[in-house]
């Protein structure tokens, strides 16, 4: 019941609003906490042991997922944006070859107010860039989500 009509509400709007306080993550991360110790068999387990037993990730690797979704599908056209207009590529700003080159990573902004520094195209500059380039590169959106979530329980 938690998946279909708790969770979607709290996802709502991920990625146009994303918490970066930590209160504001602990206050939509409290709402999970207390679905999961409502499981009766869970016993006094800590929350992330709850969270693998259900097979559910936290709330806010699920918008980091979804963010990274959506910059996979901006940089390989499965939406209507030109991705040179959000987002800077390292092989735009410079000539010299490295690794970030070779890889043509994201350039996050450099911005003074939080309000531009929090924006999506910032915030998912250094997830994007850490992953390996074989999730990057997948060839379709679903093999991108399985490959990501792959990398993701490896770890």
């Amino acid at each position: 019941m938690y998946r279909s009509f708790v969770r979607p509400l709290l996802e709502s709007a991920a990625p146009a609003w994303n918490p970066h306080n930590r209160g504001d993550i602990e206050s939509l991360e409290k709402v999970q906490k207390r679905c999961l110790r409502m499981v009766s068999n869970l016993g006094k387990m800590p929350y992330e042991a709850r969270l693998k037993k259900v097979g559910l990730q936290s709330l806010e690797d699920r918008r980091l997922r979804g963010d990274l979704i959506e910059t996979y599908k901006y940089l390989n056209g499965f939406n209507d944006i030109d991705p040179t207009g959000l987002f800077s590529f390292v092989q735009d700003r410079h000539s010299r070859e490295t690794r970030s080159y070779e890889n043509n990573d994201l350039v996050a902004e450099k911005t003074k107010l939080d309000i531009r520094k929090f924006f999506f195209t910032n915030r998912v500059c250094s997830a994007w860039n850490q992953l390996p380039c074989e999730v990057r590169h997948a060839p379709s959106v679903n093999s991108f989500k399985n490959r990501y979530d792959d990398y993701i329980n490896v770890f």
